[in-house]
């Protein structure tokens, strides 16, 4: 029979193959230094997906170079940073990702003309979970 309990720790370490310094690191750094979000997304026929996530329920395509990537777990506020990159052309102007509402993120595309596209992205989101 398995027992339900807590497991309190303050320190995570490791007896495998890190070298150096690297062998153990602070809870608060995983809990409030760790990514919360992360989706790859490609597009196929003007339609977002996720290829690789983190804390992705879904992607909703708002328009063309414009879409959210919803949450599985809700963010505590809006107050979050994002990081997010075009994975298919360096010929982009306006690209920027910010959070929409707790549980979802918008990002939008445009090329060096200021016209919407649609384009690859990959998407990290800092902050606290509710």
């Amino acid at each position: 029979i398995m027992a339900n309990g807590t497991i309190a720790f303050d320190t995570l370490q490791t007896s495998g193959q890190i070298t150096g310094t690297a062998k153990s690191v602070d809870t608060d750094f995983v809990v409030n230094g760790s990514a919360k979000m992360f989706n790859a997304a490609r597009y196929s026929g003007g339609t977002p997906s996720a290829t690789k996530s983190l804390n992705v329920s879904s992607m909703t395509d708002s328009n063309t170079g414009d879409s959210l990537t919803n949450l599985s777990s809700a963010m505590n506020d809006t107050n979050s940073a994002t990081n997010v990159s075009n994975n298919t052309s360096a010929n982009r102007r306006g690209v920027f990702s910010l959070p929409s509402t707790t549980s979802a993120v918008r990002h939008v595309a445009a090329n060096s003309s200021d016209a919407s596209v649609d384009d690859d992205f990959t998407l990290v989101l800092f902050g606290d979970l509710a």
